[in-house]
């Protein structure tokens, strides 16, 4: 093999990001994520419109704990939404829904009100970041990475794994199948450095979408400290 430990092959992965997706937006990306108690190698996502973005919008997501972000990601699944339609999907009381969270929002200016019973998330926080991708970096345990990668589905648009192109390209007629069945995509990562795509995949239409918006959210919290993410032009 051309690695002897995977995080080796991490700061390759991450610089090879943008040209082996073919992405030309700016990306941000946090390496070693939690995600529903798992620890996810590489997450990233694309940035779509970083002038909808400003920093009293980012302030104001700090200010939220973990409840609040669970919250506002569920409300940003929807169009538009009911104080009983979150209290229905969380199994809440709808006055605790309302006091505890929609007026918090109404007065952050995270949400606005359009009608009496109707509500919906600022377009900041719905349009200016976009999909989700999953990167588990694997040396030669493919059935293990493919595990993993199928946990990331429930969160990420698109899931894949990078392996040492040495053991993956002897390997290639044994996992190919499994990676295309799973719709899990297969990058190698070569003695070099550059990453070529072995299995694109297509993207994932069961994941959880809140999340899914959950780790948006986050994502936005952080992008002034850099603490976990990071952008990258």
């Amino acid at each position: 093999m051309f690695y002897e430990k995977e995080r080796k092959m991490v700061p390759h992965i991450i610089e090879g990001l943008k040209n082996v997706f073919s992405i030309n937006k700016k990306i941000a990306i946090a390496e070693e994520l939690t995600v529903s108690s798992r620890i996810i190698d590489l997450v990233f996502l694309t940035i779509e419109n970083e002038d909808l973005l400003d920093e009293e919008i980012i302030n104001k997501l700090k200010r939220l704990n973990s409840s609040e972000q669970y919250i506002l990601s569920l409300m940003s699944e929807y169009g538009d939404f009911s104080i009983q339609k979150i209290a229905s999907d969380t199994f809440s009381d709808y006055y605790n829904i309302k006091n505890d969270y929609i007026e918090l929002f109404l007065k952050l200016n995270l949400i606005e009100q359009l009608s009496r019973y109707r509500f919906k998330v600022i377009e900041p926080l719905i349009n200016s970041i976009g999909e989700l991708y999953a990167v588990e970096a694997k040396l030669s345990r493919w059935k293990e990475a493919i595990a993993q990668a199928e946990d990331t589905k429930k969160f990420a648009d698109y899931s894949y794994v990078a392996m040492d192109a040495e053991f993956a390209n002897e390997k290639k007629n044994t996992i190919i199948s499994h990676f295309t069945e799973k719709n899990i995509g297969l990058i190698l990562v070569d003695e070099d450095g550059s990453l070529s795509t072995a299995v694109n995949t297509k993207k994932v239409n069961s994941k959880n979408k809140t999340e899914s918006r959950l780790q948006q959210l986050k994502a936005l919290q952080d992008f002034n400290t850099n603490k976990k993410w990071k952008v990258l032009n």
